[in-house]
């Protein structure tokens, strides 16, 4: 994982539109992190790829962070059938709400979301900055007190359309 960040470091600066890193197992925090700075460099990066992964909380704190300005053109972000938890989701919501270019987020098939972690996804999607127009949840762990969270935040939110 190191050789790619360097690799990627490497590259010319924007030369990158789309990345995807699935699949690949466990992938530790230093690792993943020099990856997502290189990425960083490439500010026409639309669509960013990470699912089926095995990230630590620390990882997606790290990537969390990254949103917040460092991809000024990602507009999706796939993280289906990942390890992100309540934490990690509170933190993506966080980050979202000063991000104002992703407008897709995958978090299909995530099964260590629980309440908590859809509260956070419902105080993003109230609140007006929300720029998500789709958000997909299929196969993730949403009960009853879930989805009455996300629908009472969905009659308040203009920007999801899908």
């Amino acid at each position: 994982a190191n050789h790619l960040a360097l690799i990627l470091e490497s590259r010319v600066a924007n030369s990158l539109t789309v990345f995807v890193l699935e699949n690949c197992g466990q992938i530790d925090d230093e690792s993943f992190a020099a990856i997502l700075r290189a990425l960083s460099r490439h500010s026409r990066l639309k669509g960013l790829g990470l699912g089926s992964n095995l990230f630590s909380r620390n990882s997606y704190i790290e990537l969390a962070t990254l949103l917040r300005g460092s991809f000024p053109s990602l507009y999706h972000l796939y993280l289906g059938n990942s390890t992100i938890d309540d934490e990690g989701i509170n933190e993506m919501a966080m980050a979202l709400t000063e991000n104002s270019t992703l407008t897709e987020l995958v978090l299909s098939h995530n099964r260590s979301i629980t309440l908590r972690g859809y509260q956070s996804l419902s105080t993003l999607l109230e609140n007006p900055s929300c720029s998500l127009q789709m958000l997909n949840l299929q196969g993730s762990n949403v009960d009853d007190e879930a989805i009455s969270a996300v629908a009472n935040a969905l009659s308040n939110n203009q920007s999801l359309k899908y």
